[in-house]
């Protein structure tokens, strides 16, 4: 009987703690921004521009920049993602698609901070000789290589609802003589426009929420944008530039919940991991969670019906035959953590830490020592460096995407239905 209601009690349990990280996520923004509810100034925040000297602290201008580059990135995403997803879903599902996706799915692995280290030295000087007018860090030029971050993702998701069009519809389609863009406009996109609608939202929340671009891109200007040219800053930017600035002042230590425990609790090791955690953790349940759904139904309800007990059906059928799957998101997980910058910037990386001694202490990181690489080498040879991180960075993610791939086609297999 125990041993029945444990794992009731520990699904309820870890449920529990991951709506309650998100809940007291949104408790602790809500509280901290509680003063501007109360003294009537957030709807000002919100059209009012940012000029402290004056006393204003206005978000206007960083929400019109936000609202710019990601709609330009999705624009620009959209008709290449479609085409691509056509080819590699719809006119070459095999040999030359399956090919693309995989290049595709490939990308996925390429860490931002990559994507912003070739925009600064490559796209960037492109639009500045091009237009010849700025600095080239602008609207556009974050648009373009946030447009090309957010592809694979808009791609995978268009290929995938593809893949959920009824087959019989398309053998008729096939059967009438329809040729390729017929079965795309008239059987295609009327049964997987929902799933495409939902791609295009959530890739326009990755480039809305992304940080690293547009803060080594865009400029970083605080007011109105005029044009596409024009220099810009997104709310995620300045979050991040107004957390660095303030680094050592009493509100920022707060932050950490510095004085409620001990004094060495700064931002360090510990803290960027636990951030990390919780960045990846909503990734890893949702993984787990298509695993489990896309089971046959076969194989749901066999063990019951020769009468395993909703335990043995999780633990002894489940869980194994979607393991594969699992670990590929687990591993993805420390990919995504291994890339990411914007978190361990704000959270205990610094440029010259060295190894850490303790969790306590601050500690350098691949993608931030890019970051500080790009926007302050002092020589040719410093940025040599730079590069060589990239290709270092580039090395250890794509060695986990294969080991993820490798996993779930050979070894979960192997090492579950062995004989």
């Amino acid at each position: 009987m125990v041993r029945e209601k444990l794992p009731k009690f520990v699904f309820l349990g870890a449920s529990l703690l991951s709506v309650g990280i998100t809940l007291a996520i949104l408790g602790f923004m809500v509280l901290l921004a509680y003063p501007l509810f109360a003294r009537g100034m957030f709807w000002n925040m919100l059209i009012q521009p940012w000029s402290p000297d004056q006393g204003l602290f206005g978000l206007g201008p960083m929400i019109v920049g936000t609202l710019s580059i990601a709609s330009l990135a999705v624009c620009i995403s959209f008709p290449i993602s479609c085409g691509v997803a056509c080819f590699a879903g719809i006119i070459h599902p095999r040999g030359k698609g399956r090919t693309l996706r995989q290049m595709v799915e490939a990308m996925t692995a390429i860490p931002t901070v990559i994507y912003g280290f070739v925009g600064i030295f490559l796209l960037v000087p492109l639009v500045r000789e091009l237009f010849a007018e700025g600095s080239g860090m602008c609207i556009l030029s974050a648009g373009i290589m946030l447009g090309v971050l957010i592809s694979p993702t808009m791609i995978l998701f268009f290929i995938q609802s593809f893949t959920l069009v009824p087959q019989p519809y398309l053998n008729a389609a096939d059967a009438l003589g329809a040729n390729t863009v017929q079965k795309f406009f008239y059987i295609v996109l009327p049964c997987a426009w929902k799933s495409m609608a939902t791609g295009l939202i959530l890739s326009f929340g990755r480039a809305m929420g992304d940080t690293l671009i547009a803060l080594m891109i865009s400029g970083n200007a605080v007011g109105f944008p005029g044009s596409l040219l024009d220099s810009a800053r997104t709310l995620t930017a300045h979050i991040g530039l107004i957390i660095a600035a303030d680094f050592d002042s009493i509100e920022f230590k707060t932050l950490f919940l510095h004085h409620y425990f001990f004094d060495r609790l700064y931002p360090c090791l510990l803290i960027s991991a636990l951030s990390l955690a919780f960045l990846v953790l909503p990734y890893m349940i949702r993984t787990t969670q298509m695993a489990l759904e896309n089971l046959p139904m076969d194989v749901r309800i066999t063990a019951p019906s020769l009468g395993a007990t909703q335990f043995q059906n999780i633990f002894y059928v489940l869980l194994p035959a979607s393991l594969s799957i699992i670990v590929s998101g687990i591993i993805l997980s420390i990919g995504r953590c291994a890339e990411d910058t914007a978190v361990i910037m704000l959270t205990g990386a610094v440029a010259t830490a060295g190894i850490p001694r303790s969790v306590f202490a601050s500690f350098e990181a691949l993608p931030f020592y890019i970051y500080y690489i790009s926007s302050q080498y002092a020589d040719h040879s410093e940025l040599m460096k730079g590069y060589g991180a990239c290709l270092v960075l580039i090395f250890i993610c794509m060695i986990l995407f294969v080991l993820a791939h490798w996993i779930k086609q050979r070894l979960a297999q192997k090492l579950l239905y062995r004989s």
